[in-house]
């Protein structure tokens, strides 16, 4: 009888142990396998739509750009930062500069219309951003023309490396953009040459941040536009002035 015993407790264990390595390895597969595809990890094409998809779907966010290397006698848009919401709006300020000339100009659009503050005026009033060399906000967060489309349209994207920008650990993906697509959205450069474009992408797939290196300007020079986008989620109220 403990013979038996013995040999029918060491099956019992010997089963509970090969049921738990079965269960083990089925388990660690799937954690192990990234989201993609048919379960394989994501491309880099790939991350750069989901990131379009989660940029689309935001309810609003805190958008920064800031050019370097520009010009001192371009015209054309310096630097900008505000608040975005989903309808698109947009409300902050923009630091543009025609030939000589600088100026931070307080900004508001929203139903289609651009109103702004210029210098030495009262009060806003409705203005065309493209006078300015500046993009319209109205199509600059558009879903179908605005900086999201940038995403698909870049061409050989590649994994950099991983980094941590505060809280955040984020994936690096190269690539280039024609210049086509960067005056269609920023309303800047001539439309030809190419842009190379390095974006960083969160684990949650939130477009964190975008620098772009081209002829934004005439003449060739190459300068350098960085984008960074924050509080995803975040809501303001913006109406018109």
């Amino acid at each position: 009888m403990r013979l038996r015993s013995t040999s029918s407790s060491a099956a019992v264990v010997g089963l509970t142990l090969a049921l738990a390595v079965t269960g083990c390895s089925s388990t660690s597969g799937k954690k192990s396998s990234p989201t993609g595809s048919g379960g394989a990890s994501p491309t880099a094409q790939q991350r750069l739509a989901d990131a379009k998809k989660v940029l689309d779907g935001a309810a609003g966010y805190h958008f920064k750009l800031q050019g370097t290397d520009v010009p001192k006698q371009s015209s054309g848009v310096l630097s900008g930062e505000g608040d975005v919401i989903a309808k698109p709006a947009f409300k902050g300020t923009l630091n543009v500069q025609a030939g000589s000339l600088a100026a931070s100009v307080p900004v508001v659009s929203i139903d289609g219309k651009t109103y702004a503050k210029m210098p030495f005026a009262s009060k806003m009033t409705t203005i065309n951003p493209n006078s300015y060399g500046a993009p319209d906000p109205n199509l600059l967060f558009s879903k179908d023309k605005g900086l999201g489309t940038l995403l698909p349209q870049t061409q050989n994207p590649t994994f950099g490396g991983k980094l941590r920008e505060g809280k955040d650990v984020v994936q690096s993906v190269t690539g280039k953009l024609p210049g086509s697509a960067i005056k269609a959205v920023l309303y800047m450069g001539d439309g030809t040459g190419t842009f190379d474009v390095t974006y960083n992408v969160t684990e949650d797939n939130q477009l964190r941040s975008a620098q772009m290196v081209g002829p934004f300007f005439a003449g060739g020079t190459k300068s350098t536009y960085n984008v960074t986008l924050t509080d995803f989620g975040k809501t303001v109220d913006i109406q018109a002035p």
